[in-house]
Formats: structure tokens, C-alpha cells, sequence
């Protein structure tokens, strides 16, 4: 009974700050956004309330989570109903009878993909990989021994009591407290039970997405065919299906965060989708080390939205020169610059790094190859590569669509720059290891699609600072 009065917290808690942020919803594009990006939500601020309050004995953890997240959530929901506007909502565009059953037909197919990923989850424990390696073992051993005991480095673990170590220490620990509070809840470590937020999430992945297409303009059919086209990819599957990995949870904030913030450029009086957008960027370090890079080019994009257009010039030419000056540095005098890493503190333990810390290495290459022929993405990456050039006058008229391709453009040179310049080279020729970081961008990539089918903005928004782009 606690375990479900904490998915009760959970959901009332993230729909309701949801709902704070971009107004009481009046439609159905509006309830799906409260859905997804509040299911969302929900966890990752009830992780954040478990962290917070965490207490000597963890199984007194229980008692102080629901009573904070449902005076939070009592809050937000009594916000937002202040903030109800009076009008009646737009009509629903009429559709034909095809597109209905277009639109069925996507769901349905998503739907089929859902019901053995959740079958999959409920019959199986943690499968024994890297998750169940390194991001269940903190969570686990809390509940055990009914302590909450940090985690150090293992020297520090060496010198002194009461702490605990492992090799990865060091890593954010927000799944393992959402997990911990679900365990105490249930009294035992079930781990279907404690896995099932992997599932929610693609559901709240789904239903977000196709709610944020919706918002920023795109046909029923067309938000419908992107939610199915996530549901559809093997490796997002993969994460659910062996749950534990966090992955799927820096793409979920990611195409949230940008997704909310596109929601503030169409209609910059609702600010709240600012805020909203700000926080689900901000808990992107809290999930993986990675996301504090995603963090950084949310951050650089949304500064350079609000530039001129002499300064965005600026931006662009600046940062295009700066990385082709690195690039022809390592390429050109890599010895002396690895000599200078290897005698300071900025790479730790610089000797453990198999050859020079930054080199030109091709077989990073295979990370592009194996985007285009392996079986992770389907035809994603083909698709992209035949729609953009056909739908380019698309880009020169709506700039949002502009902002979310130079986010995956950056986002793509970080990860060339990543898998061909440093050790992490030898990631790229595992396709699962290098498109775990992939996939921190696909569900932007569908988004980005799926906008660069939409309808046409309105002039007065594209030519102006009226949709928050200057």
C-alpha cells in the first residue's frame, strides 16, 4: 500500500508542477503535456525530495517523502488553479478520416511495443550488466543495511569509517534515491517494482513528445508518427527492456528541456515554460556526468537565442574557428599538448589512458559508420539525411526549427570531437557502449523532425522577437 500511495505522490507532485509552470491545462494538447512531462517530473523531483531528506535510518525515508511531495503537489495544483485563464480553448482542427486512422494506427503500433517491454521488466530481475553493476549497487546496499553511508573515493574509504566504496563512486546518485525510496515503500528489494520507472518513462517519453510536437505545431499524424518512431527504436527499447541504465533519462530531460523552452519562443508569455524548461535542464548533471555537457550547450543555445543577429554571427564564426583551431592543434603539435596535460591536474591519472590523452584516432569514425548501418536507430539516421535537404526551405522560414538543428549540430561535434580526439575512441567500436551517448539526442532528433513537417509559423512571430528569438 505505500509503495502505490508513493507512485500516487509521484504523479500528483510532477503533473502538478507541470501545471503551475504552463497554466491549467484547457485542451488535450495541454493534459497531454501535464501527463508526460509531469510523470517525468514527478520522479526526478521525488529523487530530489528522497536526496534532500534523506535520513541516518532509511527506512524512516517513507515517512518523510510523501508529506513534503504532497504539500508541494497541494501547492502546485492550487497554483495552477488561480492561474486558469477564462477563455474557452481553440476548437480541434477537423480531420479527415484517413488521418484518424493514421493517427490510431501510430498509437496502436506504439502500443504493441509497450506490452512486451512491460512483460519484460515484471518478469525479470535486474539483468547482470553494467546497470546492475554499477547503478543498483548503492541503492541496494542502503537498503540492506537500513544506513544511509556515502560513497568515497576508495583511498578516502581506506583512511577512514563509516563510508563505503565502489568503482563507480563517484557517480550522481538521483536513480538511487528514487529507488531506494520505492524499496523502503514496498518493504523488500523487489526489483521489477523498482525498475518500472524505467517503463513510465517511456510512456512519459511518448506522450511528452508527441504533447510537445502538438504544441509547436505539428498535425496529429505527424506527433503521432515521432511518438512511434521512439517507441519503434531498439536500443531506447533495450534500456527499458533491461532496465537500470540511465541513458534514457538524459534523453527524456534533453528533448524536454528543449522542447519546453520552444514552447516559451511560440508564446513568450507563458514564461512558466521557461522556468520549466531551466529546471528539467538543471537536473541534467544529477542523472549522469554527461549531462552537465548537455547542460552547457541548453545554456550556450538559449543565450544565442537572445542575441542579435551581428552577435549570433559573432557566436557561430567564433566557435566554428576555435574548434578547428583544437582540432589542428591536436593534429599538429598533439606531443607538446599532451605533455602539458599529462604534467597537470587536469586529466586525473593521466597514466592509465591507453597512448596519448588527445590524438587524431579514425576508428572513432565507427560511431558515424555504425549510426547509418547498425540496428540501433532503424533508419533514423538515413531519414534525417533525406529529409533535411528536402524540407530545407522549412529552416529558413521557422527559427525554432534552426535553434534545435544547431543544438544537434554541436551536439554531433562534441561527440565526433569526443570518440576521434581522446581515449574514449575505443567506446565507438562497441555500438551499444558509443550510442548510449547517441541516444542522449535522439528523441531531439525525432522532435526536430517532426517540427520540419509542421505548419507554417506565423510571420509576424518569424520575422520578430515575438517567439523570444531576437
Amino acid at each position: 500500500m505505500t509503495y502505490l500511495l508513493i507512485v500516487a505522490v509521484i504523479v500528483l507532485l510532477g503533473t502538478g508542477l507541470v501545471a503551475a509552470a504552463i497554466g491549467w491545462p484547457r485542451d488535450r494538447v495541454a493534459w497531454g503535456l501535464v501527463a508526460g512531462l509531469g510523470l517525468f517530473v514527478g520522479m526526478v523531483a521525488c529523487a530530489v525530495l528522497a536526496g534532500l531528506l534523506m535520513p541516518e535510518r532509511t527506512d524512516r525515508l517513507p515517512l518523510r517523502v510523501p508529506i513534503a511531495a504532497a504539500l508541494i503537489a497541494v501547492a502546485a495544483w492550487g497554483f495552477a488553479w488561480l492561474r486558469r485563464a477564462t477563455a474557452q480553448p481553440a476548437p480541434a482542427p477537423a480531420r479527415s478520416r484517413g488521418a484518424r486512422i493514421l493517427w490510431w494506427a501510430a498509437w496502436v503500433l506504439a502500443t504493441v511495443h509497450l506490452w512486451p517491454l512491460a512483460r519484460e521488466i515484471w518478469l525479470r530481475p535486474a539483468f547482470p550488466w553494467d546497470a546492475w553493476a554499477t547503478w543498483l549497487i548503492k541503492p541496494k546496499a542502503w537498503f540492506l543495511s537500513g544506513r544511509f553511508e556515502p560513497y568515497v573515493a576508495p583511498a578516502d574509504w581506506l583512511a577512514g569509517e563509516g563510508t563505503r566504496t565502489m568503482v563507480g563512486w563517484n557517480y550522481p546518485e538521483l536513480s538511487a534515491w528514487l529507488q531506494l525510496l520505492l524499496a523502503q515503500a514496498r518493504g523488500g528489494w523487489e526489483e521489477p517494482l523498482l525498475l518500472l520507472p524505467w517503463f513510465a518513462l517511456l510512456v512519459a517519453l511518448l506522450v511528452g513528445v508527441y504533447a510537445l510536437a502538438r504544441r509547436l505545431d505539428v498535425a496529429p499524424v505527424g506527433a503521432a508518427v515521432a511518438a512511434y518512431a521512439l517507441a519503434s527504436m531498439p536500443l531506447l527499447d533495450s534500456h527499458v527492456a533491461l532496465a537500470g541504465y540511465l541513458d534514457l533519462w538524459v534523453a527524456t530531460a534533453v528533448v524536454f528541456a528543449l522542447g519546453a523552452w520552444l514552447c516559451w519562443l511560440r508564446e513568450p508569455r507563458s514564461r512558466g515554460c521557461l522556468v520549466l524548461a531551466i529546471g528539467l535542464a538543471a537536473c541534467l548533471p544529477l542523472l549522469k556526468r554527461e549531462g552537465a555537457v548537455w547542460l552547457a550547450l541548453l545554456a550556450g543555445l538559449m543565450v544565442y537565442a537572445r542575441c542579435g543577429p551581428r552577435l549570433r554571427r559573432g557566436m557561430l564564426l567564433s566557435g566554428g574557428v576555435l574548434a578547428g583551431v583544437l582540432v589542428l592543434a591536436v593534429l599538429v603539435a598533439g606531443d607538446a599538448i599532451n605533455g602539458w596535460l599529462a604534467g597537470t591536474a587536469l586529466i586525473p591519472n593521466p597514466g592509465q589512458t591507453e597512448g596519448p590523452i588527445l590524438a587524431w584516432r579514425p576508428e572513432g569514425l565507427a560511431i558515424v559508420v555504425a549510426s547509418f548501418g547498425a540496428d540501433n536507430w532503424h533508419l533514423l539516421m538515413l531519414a534525417l539525411v533525406l529529409i533535411v535537404p528536402c524540407r530545407w526551405w522549412r529552416l529558413r522560414e521557422d527559427p525554432r526549427a534552426r535553434l534545435v538543428g544547431l543544438f544537434l549540430s554541436t551536439g554531433w561535434i562534441f561527440l565526433l570531437f569526443l570518440f576521434c580526439l581522446t581515449p574514449a575512441s575505443s567506446w565507438a567500436q562497441s555500438e551499444t557502449a558509443a550510442h548510449r551517448l547517441v541516444m542522449h539526442l535522439v528523441p531531439a532528433t525525432v522532435l526536430w523532425l517532426a517540427l520540419l513537417f509542421g505548419d507554417s509559423p506565423n510571420p509576424s512571430r518569424t520575422a520578430g522577437e515575438s517567439d523570444g528569438v531576437r
